[in-house]
């Protein structure tokens, strides 16, 4: 075989000329074409709640202190307002008046309600279930943040929300919280004894010093752009996080029939929930876990395809699996801590095909009512008319 040296350097030097080029082109079509930009705070939550988040230092992610104009999508009712304190609704009034009884509800976007009017939301109908059998002023307020898990919502209250003095706590544990434990636990930071989660996005920022104008300049390129944006948004799409032995393939897995050895996961999430117990018998207040059943629990994905499909649903539904609930109650009993579990309830509801959202997964509006009935009923019983 004839070696030819200079065929060989004829075909690099086009090779190179073709990426080149190629690399022009890219350059050319991306400067006349940007990306739509994909500014997702946490892609746990629905691409709609984007708008109401923002990064934080301390718990991940929280809500905005105020909706930019323009940035309302179907999701979101236009009755969403959000106050000084970070929850949704009226300003708060701090401190507490004296003949206030004041419950704080913690949790996600099923405690959030997105998609609810003022009125319609979880808290709202809980305060009014609860004004009609008791003596007493209360007022419930609206702590929950899409995307949270126990873990943020008790670092929420430990680092904002405990000046508003709540005489009770309820913490709403959603079926997604496993996920949403695993996609931000690993961002856990503790110094001098003080916790917190911050968002990836607020971590390691490049410094331009270290930088040469060469490297600037194919930093500040179309191309270049648009590539490091499509790693970053994988990097910190917290939603892929996993642990060795601990992958959840989708957020609801751990609710499937036959789902993996999620056993430390599991146990990560429920953890922050005798923090709080702990925190109640300190503060002198009470504290309460409710839970409710999502759509695939009790319902069949095709009644919810578009839903069923983001939320990675697959075999048959409605899923039999009791173990989210055993699991729950049993840790609960184990804690002493009070349990609510509204499912019995879901379940013997003749409405069964309209208790769910086919957009996010919790509850609609007649699913809310029949949950703020369950979690007032169990008030009255277990705290009575007067706690």
């Amino acid at each position: 075989m004839n070696f030819r040296p200079f065929r060989m350097f004829r075909h690099i030097i086009a090779a190179s000329m073709l990426l080149i080029t190629a690399g022009a082109g890219a350059e050319f079509y991306l400067r006349a074409n940007p990306p739509a930009s994909r500014a997702f705070v946490y892609s746990g939550t629905h691409p709609g709640l984007q708008t109401l988040l923002i990064p934080s230092a301390d718990r991940h992610h929280q809500l905005v202190s105020a909706l930019p104009a323009g940035s309302r999508s179907s999701i979101l009712h236009p009755d969403v307002r959000i106050n000084s304190d970070g929850c949704r609704g009226d300003e708060l009034r701090v401190p507490k008046p004296a003949d206030v009884y004041r419950i704080l509800v913690l949790g996600d976007e099923t405690v959030f309600g997105p998609h609810c009017a003022d009125q319609r939301q979880l808290t709202s109908l809980l305060q009014q279930f609860l004004e009609k059998n008791s003596t007493m002023t209360i007022e419930v307020v609206n702590g929950g943040v899409p995307g949270y898990c126990p873990l943020l919502s008790l670092l929420q209250f430990q680092q904002q929300l405990s000046r508003l003095s709540p005489d009770l706590i309820i913490l709403h544990f959603d079926m997604s919280d496993v996920a949403d434990d695993l996609a931000c636990r690993r961002f856990l930071r503790e110094q001098d004894g003080i916790r917190t989660c911050p968002h990836p996005g607020l971590q390691m920022p490049v410094r331009e010093s270290m930088l040469s104008a060469a490297v600037r300049g194919v930093k500040h390129s179309a191309l270049a752009t648009s590539l490091l944006a499509r790693s970053r948004d994988y990097l910190t799409t917290t939603s892929s996080a996993s642990s060795a032995g601990n992958r959840m393939e989708n957020r609801m897995e751990w609710i499937a029939d036959s789902p993996p050895d999620l056993r430390i996961p599991v146990r990560h999430a429920i953890g922050p929930l005798s923090e709080l117990n702990r925190l109640a018998a300190v503060g002198g207040f009470r504290f309460v876990v409710t839970t409710c059943p999502v759509l695939w629990q009790l319902r069949p994905a095709s009644d919810a395809e578009q839903l069923s499909e983001r939320c990675g649903i697959r075999g048959a539904t409605p899923f039999r699996s009791e173990l989210p609930f055993q699991v729950l109650r049993q840790y609960c009993t184990a804690e002493g801590i009070l349990f609510c579990d509204s499912t019995p309830a879901f379940r013997s509801a003749p409405e069964g095909e309209r208790l769910f959202s086919h957009e996010i997964p919790v509850p609609s509006d007649t699913g809310m009512a029949l949950y703020a009935r369950e979690i007032a009923l169990f008030l009255l019983t277990s705290l009575g008319k007067n706690p």
